[in-house]
C-alpha cells in the first residue's frame, strides 16, 4: 500500500504539479507516471538492486521538489518586479 502511494505523489510531483499549491493537472500527471514507468522498466532490465531502485526513484523525487521550489521562487521574483 504505501509504495503505490508513494509512486503516486511521486507520479504527481514529477508531473509538475506543486506540493505547496498551484498549478498542476491530469495530463501532467500521466507525463509523470510514464516517466516513472519507464524508468522503472529500465532500471528492471538494467537489473538494478531493489534499493538502489528505490533509492534511485528517491532522488529523482528530491530532484523534482528541488526544481518546482526553484520554478515558484523564479514565478514570484517575476510577479514582483512587474508591480
Amino acid at each position: 500500500f504505501t509504495t503505490y502511494l508513494l509512486d503516486a505523489i511521486a507520479a504527481v510531483v514529477v508531473g509538475g504539479t506543486s506540493l505547496f499549491g498551484g498549478r498542476g493537472g491530469i495530463p501532467n500527471t500521466i507525463v509523470g507516471l510514464f516517466v516513472l514507468g519507464v524508468l522503472n522498466n529500465g532500471l528492471d532490465h538494467v537489473q538494478i538492486d531493489p534499493f538502489l531502485k528505490i533509492l534511485i526513484r528517491g532522488l529523482i523525487l528530491l530532484a523534482a521538489l528541488v526544481i518546482n521550489v526553484y520554478a515558484q521562487r523564479l514565478r514570484s521574483q517575476a510577479e514582483n518586479a512587474g508591480d
